[in-house]
């Protein structure tokens, strides 16, 4: 089997640069002495159908304006590409992807897949629908941008800002001639950009860091748990994408080596094609894909592996 990046490094990038552009984001919402936003904070939320649904059942507000365009393209787009968005673009994803294969090295733990029912997710997005049309609004709850600007709101900034200031007052109190200068300058420069104006403290910032750790958890469970089996953007997207022409086969040169559906993050390859309510279009299949083992020694063709029961014994 040949050996590689599992991750395309086009992917990489993306993946980094809109997390990045969603950090940017939310470190212009904090509040400093200005009720003023210049920044357009919203514009994530402003491309997540979810969100657009929640509103709509919750207060009855049309979402046929300008306002959600955004969500109304994402999903024609999932409609031709695939599930594009959770493998490249949610924020949620990308963390998950950081921070579970962090934990896994950290813990020598291999990955693995869950086993569950395929329609676990769209059941949860069913109940939490069902929630929302008899008057409580859970379907924010459990939005997966939601869940990371909450954690990052109640618990990660204000445990980043609380740190940072010890530091920066700390390199003040030393007075080294160089240092206490440098860390002035510093603070100067970050303090409007990623500081808060006072001290936040929230009620259930706690509760709401243990919550996105038992998320990061899952990993260890299996990887891209969450997004496979309980988010309920990830179904949305997911019921769209069924509509998808583009499907992830396994090609006639396969080795059937399994490499592919070990592979997958969310056990989309596990089905041939892929079931497209779990493909991501993370690509991590083709990286993987080992060609069929060429003539052997005696000049013989060497036979494929046999093929299991009701799969093929393709490759992605």
């Amino acid at each position: 089997m040949r050996r590689g990046r599992q991750t395309p490094p086009a992917r990489r990038w993306v993946q980094g640069g809109l997390l990045l552009g969603f950090l940017l984001l939310f470190a212009r919402t904090a509040y400093r002495g200005r009720d003023v936003l210049d920044w357009p904070v919203h514009l994530v939320f402003r491309l997540d159908p979810l969100a657009a649904l929640a509103q709509w059942l919750a207060g009855g507000a049309s979402i046929l304006t300008a306002a959600w365009l955004g969500a109304g393209l994402l999903l024609l787009l999932t409609a031709g590409l695939g599930r594009f968005f959770c493998g490249w673009a949610c924020p949620l994803g990308t963390t998950l992807d950081l921070l579970g294969g962090g934990l896994r090295r950290l813990l020598g733990s291999k990955k693995r897949q869950a086993s569950l029912p395929a329609w676990t997710a769209p059941a949860v997005l069913a109940a939490l629908t069902s929630a929302t049309l008899l008057g409580l609004p859970l379907l924010g709850l459990l939005d997966p941008l939601s869940v990371l600007l909450r954690t990052l709101t109640l618990s990660l900034h204000p445990l980043f800002d609380a740190a940072a200031k010890g530091v920066f007052a700390g390199l003040d109190r030393s007075h080294l001639p160089i240092v206490a200068p440098a860390g002035e300058a510093l603070y100067e420069f970050v303090k409007p950009r990623l500081l808060a104006f006072g001290k936040p403290a929230f009620l259930l910032s706690g509760l709401t860091g243990l919550a996105f750790a038992g998320v990061v958890a899952l990993e260890l469970r299996a990887t891209r748990f969450w997004c496979a089996h309980l988010c309920p953007l990830g179904a949305l997207l997911g019921l769209v994408s069924r509509f998808s022409p583009l499907r992830r086969r396994r090609s006639l040169a396969c080795g059937a080596c399994s490499a592919c559906e070990a592979a997958c993050p969310t056990g989309a390859a596990l089905d041939d094609p892929a079931d497209a309510s779990l493909c991501v279009q993370c690509g991590a299949c083709a990286q993987s894909a080992a060609p069929r083992p060429p003539a052997g020694p005696g000049g013989g063709a060497r036979r494929p592996l046999p093929s299991r029961p009701g799969r093929s014994d393709g490759r992605c």
